[in-house]
């Protein structure tokens, strides 16, 4: 049982560490009956290996992604968020008055376009025109500050 766990996770110590659970499992289990014995070994050591080997990839995967958050690649990608995030403020304070307005009120301070209706002195349909022209212009040059930074 231990070569067989060898040829899964090719490491012999594990191997042997791994049967060794088998048969703890075994004696755990004292009261169930065992028909096939070697068929029974068999199949736990190779399901125990393929265990071992599924949680395995599983932290390794995990530990890639943790490493990632703490390389050069995530301070590249917050100072890239960050420039972004001026560069969609400068956006905005681009916009007509009116336009700025409505759009600061719904989209940063989460106002329903009712309320900024009511508050503006306004008609539903003219706050959602002003916050559609604004959502327009940050897209265009959202497409813009996209296109310089691929040729950089």
């Amino acid at each position: 049982m231990v070569f067989l766990a060898n040829e899964y996770v090719h490491d012999l110590q594990l191997a042997q560490d791994l049967v060794q659970d088998v048969f703890v499992s075994l004696i755990t289990k004292k009261d169930e009956t065992i028909h096939n014995p070697d068929a029974y070994f068999f199949t736990s050591t190779k399901r125990k290996c393929l265990d071992y080997l599924k949680t395995k990839a599983i932290r390794t995967t995990h530990h890639d992604q943790i490493s990632y958050l703490s390389t050069d690649r995530f301070y590249e990608q917050t100072l890239e968020n960050i420039e972004l995030e001026a560069y969609l403020m400068a956006l905005i304070e681009e916009l007509p008055k009116q336009c700025k307005e409505i759009f600061k009120m719904s989209r940063i301070l989460a106002q329903p376009n009712q309320e900024i209706a009511v508050q503006m002195n306004l008609s539903k349909r003219t706050v959602e025109t002003q916050i559609s022209k604004a959502l327009k212009k940050l897209r265009s040059g959202i497409e813009y500050y996209k296109s310089a930074m691929l040729f950089f």
